[in-house]
């Protein structure tokens, strides 16, 4: 693994973990937004 995608995988844990931070603190569960994306990603199928 490059030095670039190891740096891009800490930055993204970081990113995922601050998200989970700001979910947790306005009472939204993940599933939410999962079900979300999940709904979108359909749409554009279509």
């Amino acid at each position: 693994m490059g030095a670039t995608t190891k740096s891009l995988i800490e930055e993204s844990a970081d990113l995922v973990f601050h998200l989970m931070v700001l979910l947790r603190a306005k009472e939204i569960a993940l599933d939410e937004v999962v079900t979300l994306l999940r709904e979108r990603h359909e749409k554009s199928l279509v």
